[in-house]
């Protein structure tokens, strides 16, 4: 990853790591969107990579090292992006928002996909 990307990552992280950026931005809906791609890409990324590994011992030609920079930037992104999320309570009081615990807004990708196959339906990941 380039210095001009990485400095972009960690600039984004620390904007969306404030309360006030992640909870006024969700109040429109592309940024939901964005957000959960985020959250999809940096949970699911590792398993992309590992993938990734499989199809080029198999000889099939993969770009292993853009995988790992997207993942990369988007997980810088979505560290910072799931504090932001999960601290919603300290600003929002007034609209009924409630914090979370971080790791559960962290690892929300995996939750919600474990929810999903045990009871068949997505519901939130709180």
């Amino acid at each position: 990853m380039s210095r001009f990307h990485l400095g972009v990552a960690l600039i984004a992280s620390l904007v969306l790591a404030l309360p006030h950026v992640t909870l006024l931005s969700t109040l429109v809906v592309f940024p939901v969107f964005f957000f959960a791609f985020l959250g999809i890409v940096a949970n699911f990324g590792p398993v992309a990579i590992l993938a990734s590994h499989g199809l080029a011992h198999l000889g099939l030609p993969v770009d292993r090292a853009a995988i790992t920079n997207a993942w990369a930037f988007c997980g810088i992104i979505w560290i910072g992006c799931a504090y932001g999320l999960s601290h919603w309570g300290d600003v929002g009081r007034s609209i009924g928002a409630t914090n979370s615990p971080y790791f559960e807004m962290l690892l929300a990708p995996w939750r919600m996909l474990i929810r999903y196959l045990m009871s068949g339906s997505i519901s939130s990941p709180i």
